[in-house]
């Protein structure tokens, strides 16, 4: 071995001894903490929790520990049975604990209090699995910290990058919060939200978002110099009708700010580039009827998410929940899986989608969807003014106006 060789090994060792201690390896013993994972929960959380053990220093066994941790999920029936089974006096080194125990001591850097998780029942969980979290490092370190244990605590899985399909929790106060739900307001399954919303859901032991309610702008710019339209064109814009106001019963297809939002994102729209906002506005009000009947069959054979994420018009009163944890369906296995246990020399834990209500008739405000405005009353009618004279050609065609519009 060459001496820079050497070197680099030695290197190498100090820096894997400055390193922070495993939160599973008893130093004491100089060994790795053991646990047993409760057998029927979802193998992608089984997978988590292991992963969660193994990098941090435990050792997972498939027989109930001597000494060691059992993990249960305390919202299963099941869970509360293995609770019951080995929580012994005679065993005072064995504990039955929630599973989300673990990510918790591992995003605190130490084992936390077991007695702290003794009330607790996951909710950020969607189809068997925890949902997906990243905090924002714009916050304070101690902040930071604490989002993330609460965050494991209650069943969430912290990720360092932000998930595919999940929550980003960022300062609503901070331009940064801006940013991010601009980024992500045509995504499916992102969501922004704040601390505040975090201790909602903790409050109100049920994980849910509420969409917002956004309000039309009026006003356009003039129009541009004109590109034809093409097949593809009219493709393009079916289908991102279709993803953002899929339903004709839901207002804003009309509006400029939808299309405003297309040509903002033409790094998810790069076809939008070929016209301007107002004349993609444009070519929908003009062709409307066939548009409309094109987006109908596109949704038929794309169905959109049930929560409505990704959509551009909110109905005021709708606030959906997210699927999250609930009573799993138990067999009755008498604890068949769980109960061998580990040798001793002396032997001895969403909904079908709401209809949207109609929208009524808007009443003349500023905020309605498109600048219509209340119809004109005829002036009083003098028949003794000269024909002409009132901007109108006849008295009958006033009269006829009138009765149109009483």
């Amino acid at each position: 071995m060459s001496k820079s060789q050497e070197v680099d090994k030695i290197l190498e060792s100090v820096e894997r001894s400055a390193q922070a201690p495993a939160v599973f390896h008893d130093r004491e013993h100089n060994a790795s903490i053991k646990f047993h994972i409760q057998k029927n929960m979802s193998q992608e959380m089984i997978d988590w929790i292991k992963d969660c053990i193994v990098k941090n220093g435990g050792e997972v066994i498939s027989q109930v520990p001597l000494k060691g941790y059992v993990l249960i999920d305390p919202a299963s029936a099941k869970g509360q049975r293995l609770a019951a089974k080995w929580v012994t006096g005679d065993k005072p080194g064995r504990h039955v604990v929630g599973y989300t125990w673990v990510p918790a001591s591992v995003a605190n850097g130490s084992l936390l209090p077991i007695q702290d998780f003794e009330k607790i029942t996951p909710i950020f969980i969607r189809d068997d699995a925890p949902v997906a979290f990243h905090v924002s490092t714009a916050f304070e370190p101690p902040v930071l910290q604490d989002l993330r244990v609460k965050i494991a605590t209650y069943g969430g899985k912290v990720l360092e990058q932000h998930p595919k399909s999940g929550v980003i929790v960022a300062d609503i106060n901070k331009p940064a919060y801006r940013r991010l739900v601009k980024k992500y307001e045509h995504s499916d399954d992102v969501w922004i939200e704040s601390p505040e919303w975090l201790q909602t859901c903790i409050a109100n032991q049920k994980y849910e978002h509420v969409l917002p309610v956004r309000k039309n702008v009026g006003g356009r710019k003039p129009g541009s110099t004109r590109t034809e339209y093409t097949a593809e064109d009219d493709a393009f814009l079916v289908a991102y009708i279709g993803k953002r106001i899929p339903y004709p019963t839901m207002a804003g297809r009309t509006g400029n700010e939808l299309f405003k939002q297309l040509c903002e994102r033409t790094d998810l729209y790069p076809w939008a580039s070929r016209h301007s906002w107002n004349s993609w506005r444009n070519r929908y009000k003009t062709n409307r009827a066939r548009f409309d009947s094109e987006i109908a069959e596109w949704v038929e054979t794309h169905p959109q998410p049930l929560n409505g994420k990704g959509q551009y018009v909110i109905n005021h009163s709708r606030k959906e929940p997210m699927p999250g944890s609930g009573a799993d369906d138990e067999e009755d296995e008498d604890g068949d899986d769980d109960i061998i246990v580990e040798a001793d020399a002396s032997p001895s834990m969403i909904s079908n989608r709401p209809k949207r209500k109609g929208v009524g008739r808007r009443p003349y405000n500023s905020d309605s969807e498109e600048d219509v405005k209340p119809p004109k009353r005829p002036r009083p009618i003098d028949p003794n003014e000269p024909e002409g004279a009132g901007g109108s050609s006849n008295v009958e065609e006033l009269m006829t106006m009138h009765l149109q519009n009483p």
